[in-house]
């Protein structure tokens, strides 16, 4: 209960969290993008119009500060799954237009770029064996109508091998939107969202094809919304519209979690190792769900 309790005063501090992008420009001080695994958190925070990454192992505790750019933002990051590294985009110049990605070594407490001078890099993650670094890469930041907000567009997944350097571009897809580029069970395997294509699908980390995941959702027949949170060998969380599923790959059968409160969407959602436990946050409200009791 006590650690319980102690996620939940940390997650007042996260009113305003976005999944790797950054509210528009006059919030001076605020929360970006977080990870919580095993009881440690990283997470982004803005000082003025600077972001750096801050990580604790321990949700009792005050947590330190990792990076210490001069200007712009350390934002979108993923850490990895022993704990050991965080990779993550660092924008010198506070926007998408120029982006370097990094490696921060927790246990030496060095750091390693792994691309440098890139552009329009929105999101990116590190393979289960910490070999490779996935990252979304758009061609153009536009926007499609006259009322929309300028946005990358016209995306691909791409491929670094760490120890190499070499990037290989993964997909030939010139998507209008990718987003929630999640990890599986099988580094040969990466899900996301994929909005003007199929919605929620598998790519293949070696040949780029990709394959929809036709889910049987009476609820929500618009695919296109359906966004993996977590994924299993046989199983997945996925988010739809004001909904978090859990679905049985093997039978294409889905249960609702729960339906997010106040009628609102969900911002970020972070389960457990076991899924017993969610922590999301809708509107400006946090909230810790407890799966098996409904809490």
């Amino acid at each position: 209960m006590k650690r319980q309790t102690a996620i939940i005063c940390l997650t007042v501090l996260l009113l305003s969290i976005s999944c790797g992008k950054r509210s528009e420009s006059g919030v001076q001080n605020r929360i970006g993008s977080f990870s919580l695994r095993n009881g440690q958190i990283a997470f982004t925070y803005f000082k003025g119009n600077v972001a750096s990454i801050y990580y604790t192992t321990n949700i009792d505790s005050v947590a330190k500060q990792l990076t210490f750019p001069q200007k712009g933002w350390d934002l979108t990051f993923s850490l990895s799954h022993d704990l050991s590294k965080i990779l993550y985009v660092n924008y010198p110049e506070g926007n998408y237009e120029i982006c370097n990605i990094c490696l921060y070594d927790l246990k030496t407490k060095q750091v390693d770029t792994l691309l440098k001078g890139g552009s329009l890099i929105t999101d990116v993650y590190i393979s289960n064996d910490n070999s490779h670094a996935y990252f979304l890469n758009a061609s153009d930041n536009k926007n499609y109508s006259p009322i929309a907000s300028q946005a990358p567009q016209g995306m691909d997944i791409f491929k670094i091998t760490i120890s190499s350097k070499i990037v290989r571009k993964i997909t030939n897809l010139k998507a209008y939107s990718i987003q929630a580029l999640t990890p599986t069970f099988s580094d040969s395997i990466i899900t996301a969202n994929i909005y003007d294509k199929q919605g929620l699908v598998m790519i293949s980390t070696n040949t780029g094809d990709v394959e929809q995941v036709m889910i049987n959702s009476p609820r929500n027949p618009v695919q296109e919304y359906f966004i993996p949170i977590d994924v299993r060998s046989d199983s997945m969380i996925y988010e739809a519209p004001y909904e978090l599923y859990k679905h049985n790959i093997k039978t294409n059968k889905s249960d609702l979690i729960l339906r997010c409160p106040d009628g609102n969407q969900f911002g970020v959602i972070q389960p457990d190792n076991n899924w017993s436990n969610i922590l999301f946050n809708s509107g400006d409200k946090m909230y810790f769900y407890n799966v098996p009791n409904k809490n």
